[in-house]
């Protein structure tokens, strides 16, 4: 699912440029989401099944290797 400014993203800043390629920020109010910041906007994804996402890697992984405290 992808939706623009929804979800919690917008409590993201996004970095106005992408520097070549767009940059994955956590989502503040969802472990199983996060923000896909593309030349300053960001929009809304989730993880798949019940992965969370990985704010030092950038990607969604297992709950236990991402390290989330919120619930999803």
């Amino acid at each position: 699912m992808t939706t623009n400014n929804l979800g919690g993203c917008e409590k993201v800043t996004c970095p106005p440029e992408n520097g070549g390629f767009a940059v994955h920020l956590a989502n503040p109010d969802n472990c199983r989401a996060f923000c896909k910041c593309d030349w300053g906007a960001a929009y809304y994804f989730e993880c798949p099944g019940e992965l969370h996402f990985n704010a030092d890697l950038g990607v969604c992984d297992w709950p236990e290797n991402a390290g989330c405290q919120q619930e999803p």
